[in-house]
């Protein structure tokens, strides 16, 4: 009896050591965990990262369910492109003052270098962004937030003008970011900003349908690019539907010359017209 109490009073005793120093090395690693605050722009991650990534933020057209890279505001006269500066971590303990810079000798060398030329249309040209544009020179990380968001705004009647004008003609721009005292991801710290005005402000109409013949019914989906508004005729008599895709019920049988009419953000227009066989 004596010999088992002594041998689960030396079990306690190294259980209880053992815990003391497991508890001992778990504070003592939380207490010196290593943490650095740093600063990047969001647009240069997404330019640089994953699959095909070329270093260059192009701006695509805006596209129904996805994430925009630029809104037009016609009213203003302004086409502005979205950037932001965010911190990494969690510390949000103070507020950072970023600078907005921009860098107009990186453009220069990768147009030297043959970055935005296209093998396929030897026309197509591109030039450093004239200032057409405005941008702020500072935003404020405040202490309770992470992201900091600004805009590049161009010149809507410029981006209309070259889009008409000069359709081979692109341009482009690096936004960069720095901070005193801040550490900046060097990888984040410049985005280079691709434009094509003609690719995003001059709308291309165009279609693809589905006849259902028992019922004399065509079901038309739009995949035009840069369009705003649509407005369908379906060639038999019946009123014009502005909706971006359609379905028509026909009173009969026959061909009909359906017209899709695309409007772009600054009223320009595009159709496109086809003929669909109601049996």
């Amino acid at each position: 009896m004596k010999y088992n109490f002594l041998s689960c009073a030396k079990t306690l005793i190294i259980v209880a050591g053992f815990a003391s120093s497991l508890a001992s090395c778990t504070y003592k690693e939380n207490v010196d965990f290593p943490y650095e605050e740093s600063i990047y722009m969001p647009a240069a991650g997404i330019a640089t990262g994953g699959a095909g990534a070329n270093g260059i933020f192009t701006i695509t057209p805006t596209m129904e369910g996805l994430s925009y890279r630029y809104l037009a505001d016609k009213a203003s006269s302004k086409f502005d492109i979205p950037l932001s500066v965010t911190r990494s971590g969690v510390n949000r303990s103070g507020s950072i003052p970023v600078n907005i810079i921009t860098n107009t000798d990186t453009i220069n060398k990768l147009i030297a270098a043959g970055k935005f030329s296209v093998a396929a249309d030897p026309l197509l040209t591109t030039e450093v962004l004239p200032t057409k544009y405005t941008l702020p020179t500072s935003v404020l990380l405040s202490g309770d937030s992470t992201l900091a968001s600004f805009n590049l705004s161009i010149d809507l009647t410029f981006m209309t003008n070259s889009a008409i004008n000069f359709p081979k003609k692109r341009y482009a721009i690096a936004v960069g970011i720095n901070s005193p005292g801040v550490k900046v991801d060097s990888l984040k710290k410049l985005t280079v900003i691709f434009i094509d005005p003609a690719s995003v402000i001059l709308p291309t109409s165009n279609f693809s349908s589905f006849v259902d013949g028992p019922y004399k019914t065509a079901s038309f989906i739009n995949t035009s690019l840069n369009g705003t508004a649509y407005s369908w005729d379906f060639g038999d008599g019946t009123p014009v539907l502005a909706t971006a895709s359609a379905t028509h019920k026909y009173s009969a049988g026959g061909n009909y010359t359906v017209t899709l009419t695309a409007i772009g953000i600054t009223g320009t227009i595009s159709v496109k017209t086809s003929s669909v066989a109601i049996p």
